[in-house]
């Protein structure tokens, strides 16, 4: 028995007693506009650069409230471009933006402050980076020498006078803030606080310049849980602030002034 072939379905044809009518005219419009729904052309470059899963819209819009909370606190935006972190070393290469993507490379400054802001740079092992760069030194990047790991966020902090660093390391995740405490936050702590170093200008690796990593988090769940990774008394805002500040932040536009207080309350401890 062979296969049944589909039947092809077209649309209605009118006919000129049906064309003479108004009311008629109408009722053909409706159905020729429903047989014309399935009627569609797919263009890669045009539509399917607009679609998105919402862990990635909620990056942009991670990004776009980072910068308005720099903003908000006195830096300013001094220059902007996407980079093609592909390119090695640290940092890429300058590169025609995709159509499809956001600028991923960002400096502002305030004052003797410089801020770099790096949306999913890739940062290498010790082979591909130079002094001053960051590394990735975790056994889990040692069997290839082009591995690499890749923070949402990568936020490098220096003094113009001192020329000291800092890393603040963001990383967006689309969860209730109850599995950012159970099960995001301690893996981005080994990741990225124990996974990444720097390469100082002797070409060693000297102190760790990491002083935070945030997971960033839209959903507050069925209840609040704190997502703090010390004490209360040893969170930014309390009584013995300590540093590195390891936690979650639930970050959305109705919570963009709490993050605007805790990054300024953090950037302040550095400068």
């Amino acid at each position: 028995m062979g296969v049944k072939k589909i039947p092809s379905f077209h649309p209605p044809i009118i006919t000129p007693f049906a064309s003479r009518n108004i009311h008629y005219r109408r009722i053909f419009g409706v159905i020729f506009d429903w047989y014309a729904l399935g009627d569609v052309t797919f263009n890669d470059s045009e539509l399917f650069n607009g679609l998105r899963h919402l862990t990635k819209i909620y990056e942009f819009c991670c990004l776009i409230m980072i910068i308005d909370s720099l903003s908000s606190i006195g830096f300013e935006i001094r220059s902007q471009e996407w980079r093609n972190y592909k390119e090695k070393p640290f940092g890429g290469k300058p590169s025609k933006r995709p159509i499809n993507l956001p600028n991923n490379f960002f400096t502002l400054r305030k004052d003797k402050t410089l801020v770099t802001l790096h949306y999913e740079p890739n940062i290498w092992r010790m082979k591909n980076a130079r002094n001053g760069d960051p590394v990735a030194v975790l056994s889990a990047n040692e069997s290839n020498v082009n591995s690499y790991i890749s923070p949402d966020f990568f936020i490098e902090i220096k003094n113009i006078d001192s020329k000291s660093v800092d890393f603040l390391i963001f990383d967006s995740r689309y969860s209730p803030s109850s599995s950012v405490e159970n099960y995001s936050l301690t893996e981005l702590i080994h990741k990225y606080f124990f996974g990444i170093h720097y390469v100082n200008e002797n070409g060693q690796l000297g102190r760790s310049p990491t002083q935070a990593v945030w997971a960033l988090y839209p959903k507050r769940g069925k209840k609040i849980v704190d997502s703090e990774y010390y004490s209360s008394e040893h969170s930014l805002s309390g009584s013995m602030p300590l540093l590195p500040s390891l936690g979650g932040i639930n970050l959305r536009p109705s919570k963009l002034s709490v993050f605007q207080n805790k990054l300024a309350l953090l950037i302040g401890k550095l400068t």
